[in-house]
């Protein structure tokens, strides 16, 4: 049995090399950390990973069956993102459905999107727990219709689990194996709604300014006013929705089920703050740019740069978030 690897990368670091000075994965960019508001220089090597994030704990399987299996696919889709950012245009064929895969994962198997879902199942196992524990005998034809086994229904005393319940002392979550299934199940899902989407690419320069990237690069907003029970959820196959990925600091990917113009356009410095905004919007915690200093379009809709964005953080205002 192979030994574990440790470093698991959820942004390719193929990928995250696009926004190095130099556009190779071995050069440098920056780092900003939302949460503790510094930036600094790092390799991607260094950044956007977890430990053991693929890791499939199983006898007679081996542990890095997932994370060998990304690194084939990032070998076929790298060389499809090298195209695209230096001939600026869409692939087409095999190619393209290897990039919408690749746009798939980026929206699936990152630890943003494991904590959703976690948030998810606890709330649902929380709301069935509090009805089973309504009464004792509620809470007994619980017990035996679980038919766990190794647990004598007897054994479970109703007082303490209600006490226990009520303290709000712990927190349910979904296995790391499950993540991973729910991860598969889930490209399959969205699939067939990013094939179907209108695609252009948007290019950028040294003018107007640069793209940047997040520890979650897939962004879907609403292109129409929503009610409010809906403004913070589009999904991926509903129309008026609009998704955009930065595929390296010049070139950015945005898409729609209404048709496009042109396949292929220059984005000025609003449209770049803008898309900006959005990677710095969905990300989890941590921005990544080219360059110290990054354009994002502010709520007064005035464009900012990193000072302003860190100022506001020193506030405690996140103004990116919208949870």
């Amino acid at each position: 049995m192979p030994k574990p690897k440790k470093k698991h990368h959820y942004i390719s670091q193929f990928y995250l090399g696009g926004f190095t000075s130099s556009g190779e994965k071995a050069d440098s960019l920056w780092v900003l950390d939302q949460n503790n508001v510094k930036q600094w220089k790092s390799k991607p090597s260094n950044i956007a990973y977890e430990f053991d994030f693929n890791k499939i704990d199983a006898p007679e399987i081996n542990p890095n069956i997932i994370e060998d299996s990304l690194a084939k696919f990032e070998y076929k889709v790298a060389p499809v993102i090298k195209d695209i950012i230096s001939k600026k245009c869409l692939p087409t064929g095999n190619d393209f459905i290897l990039l919408m895969n690749m746009v798939a994962l980026f929206s699936t198997n990152i630890p943003n999107q494991r904590e959703i879902i976690s948030r998810a199942i606890g709330d649902v196992a929380k709301a069935m727990l509090s009805l089973a524990i309504e009464t004792p005998e509620r809470w007994q034809s619980a017990i035996k219709n679980a038919k766990i086994d190794d647990i004598d229904n007897n054994s479970v005393d109703y007082e303490k689990m209600k006490s226990f319940f009520e303290s709000n002392k712990y927190s349910i979550e979904a296995s790391k194996y499950f993540h991973i299934m729910t991860f598969f199940d889930s490209i399959d899902t969205i699939l067939p709604y990013l094939i179907n989407r209108k695609w252009r690419l948007l290019l950028t320069d040294e003018d107007t300014g640069q793209f940047i990237c997040s520890d979650n690069p897939i962004a879907l907003v609403w292109t129409v006013k929503v009610p409010p029970f809906y403004q913070n959820s589009p999904g991926f196959g509903m129309n008026n929705t609009e998704l955009t990925m930065p595929l390296s600091k010049n070139v950015a990917l945005i898409a729609k089920f209404e048709e496009i113009d042109k396949n292929v356009m220059k984005a000025d410095r609003n449209t770049v703050a803008i898309i900006n905004s959005r990677t710095a919007m969905y990300s989890k915690r941590f921005i990544y740019s080219s360059k110290k200093d990054f354009i994002w379009l502010m709520e007064d809709k005035k464009i900012g740069n990193t000072n302003d964005l860190l100022g506001e953080l020193n506030k405690n205002n996140h103004p990116l978030k919208t949870d």
